[in-house]
């Protein structure tokens, strides 16, 4: 934003250009994936709340994060020095933190019952601050807009049954404008411990990007405009010029209050006012994964800690026909409430490898849960192969009582052997220690001979992406898979471990324990096909 060097109320901005785009879009939700460093305090959110100040004076926002805490040690120290630093602002003379301001200041549209929580201005704009952590947090406040900060640790859910219902009021004031109930979000994606920045990745796909385009470039020929007009000698010619920048800003006013964007910012945006040895310390003392997230800001889709460390892109193949119709079959499920995942493997030869392999050949799943959808989806899958053979690999949580009234292994039997699938029963008896399970599956993983796994990326995007992204964890000096994200809330059930524990199921019953031969008298090699 360019500044007037004769006018002293005016300064002069200097963005980056994912910050000088979200304030040019001024989409009325805004979700902003930013490195670490990336400059949300002072070219996002600061610019942010001073734009909402003078578009809906004596209005309300709430400013949340998942807990006051990082409010009050992160986010409120960097806003103030904002305030004052880039608007010479001063504490308890052009605004107050925490307490009822004086009488004389203009009061807001909407005057709070609680000031405790509070950043009020001598203008009559409130900043209500506002925990995911607290129930209730946001109640009495009536919000015209909200911005969150460090969302990769939000639980969504609650952030809509919490906060949502808070932002109302002012209609009367403010309903014409796109800055109305606007929602903007800002978070880095570093998968630290207890943060999950999924749900908003997904946000993407919500975004009409034609709409962001169209958007984008009215405002620049708007800019246009005011320029030519301000420039322009004739009177006629300047009247001209602002009458069609009224009706631009209209249109744009009406596009923007139902646009949605997305901006995951490049990396090294911010290079020059943090300097090279910023950026060379920080791949000194990070990991490539994590410089990969905090600085370049890629979509963090693997572990920190993997469980499968091995597991490379060695391991996949990408062609179709990977299936030897003429060999039995190997299956493997999980038996949850949210999803019934049943992972398929063979062994056979893949084209162009001299061994025979475990190739995962095809993985699906029932959400939620239910077991007789997931087998029939299976038996569609599978409706052409030619030998009608499968081993069915398990262990002890599917022999006991499920809630259907019969066992889980019985129940897979029975549905195969109705659709003419003859079943081989592999148990393999209780779950193996932990450390156990895991240097074996490593080992299996490390093969590059007869027996080595290999996987088809295109029919197991979510076995993929879970195996991925499973943390490993220490206890008691064993390595365990960490499986919190079975319980996690924000996490997809088929993003969480589900879909790697019958993987594992298949790797332990086939390879290590040598239940299911490698070879068997009906097969043919691949490779004649």
């Amino acid at each position: 934003m360019e500044a007037s060097a004769h006018d002293p109320n005016v300064k002069e901005a200097n963005l980056n250009l994912s910050q000088a785009l979200i304030h040019i879009i001024n989409a009325n939700v805004c979700y902003n994936t930013w490195p670490r460093a990336g400059g949300k305090t002072s070219g996002g959110i600061g610019p942010r709340i001073l734009h909402l100040s003078e578009t809906m004076p004596r209005s309300q926002i709430g400013l949340i994060c998942d807990t006051f805490e990082r409010i009050d040690k992160s986010l409120l120290p960097g806003l103030k020095a904002y305030w004052g630093e880039e608007l010479g602002l001063l504490e308890d003379i052009d605004y107050v933190v925490g307490k009822r301001p004086p009488d004389h200041w203009t009061k807001p549209l909407f005057v709070p019952k609680d000031w405790g929580r509070v950043v009020a201005f001598q203008t009559g704009f409130i900043v209500c601050q506002i925990s995911l952590a607290v129930n209730g947090s946001a109640n009495g406040f009536n919000l015209q807009a909200v911005i969150g900060d460090e969302v990769k640790y939000w639980d969504e859910a609650k952030f809509k049954s919490e906060v949502k219902p808070a932002i109302r009021g002012g209609r009367k004031h403010f309903g014409h404008l796109p800055e109305f109930q606007s929602q903007w979000f800002f978070s880095d994606k570093y998968p630290s411990k207890g943060a999950d920045i999924s749900w908003v990745l997904k946000k993407k796909a919500d975004v009409d990007w034609d709409a962001v385009q169209t958007v984008f470039d009215l405002q620049l020929y708007a800019i246009s405009l005011q320029q030519q007009a301000e420039a322009c000698e004739s009177e006629s010619t300047r009247y001209r010029y602002e009458k069609e920048l009224e009706e631009i800003e209209a249109l744009l006013r009406e596009l923007r209050k139902d646009l949605v964007y997305y901006r995951d910012a490049q990396p090294y945006e911010n290079q020059e006012a943090l300097g090279d040895k910023f950026f060379r310390d920080l791949k000194r003392d990070l990991s490539e994964f994590e410089y990969d997230v905090a600085v370049k800001n890629m979509d963090p889709d693997k572990a920190i800690v993997p469980y499968y460390p091995d597991f490379t892109q060695e391991h996949l193949y990408n062609f179709p026909y990977d299936v030897n119709p003429n060999k039995g079959l190997i299956i493997s499920l999980d038996y949850q409430h949210s999803i019934t995942p049943v992972v398929t493997a063979q062994f056979d030869q893949l084209p162009g490898s001299p061994w025979t392999t475990l190739n995962f050949v095809q993985s699906l799943h029932s959400i939620p849960g239910d077991l007789n959808r997931a087998m029939e989806m299976w038996c569609e899958a599978f409706a052409d192969h030619q030998e009608k053979l499968v081993y069915y690999i398990y262990d002890h949580t599917a022999i006991a009582r499920s809630p259907y009234g019969s066992t889980y292994k019985d129940m897979v039997c029975a549905y195969l052997a109705a659709r003419d699938w003859a079943v081989v029963e592999v148990f393999t008896g209780d779950a193996p220690d932990h450390g156990v399970k895991y240097e074996a599956i490593r080992k299996w993983l490390r093969c590059q001979a007869d027996k080595a796994i290999r996987m088809n990326e295109a029919r197991n995007t979510f076995l993929k992406k879970s195996i991925e992204k499973t943390d490993a964890e220490l206890v008691n000096g064993k390595t365990k898979k960490d499986k919190r994200s079975e319980r996690s809330k924000r996490i997809p059930p088929e993003e969480a471990t589900h879909y790697p524990d019958t993987f594992d199921m298949i790797v332990w019953g086939a390879l290590e324990l040598e239940l299911v031969p490698m070879y068997d008298t009906g097969g043919i090699d691949l490779l004649a096909r």
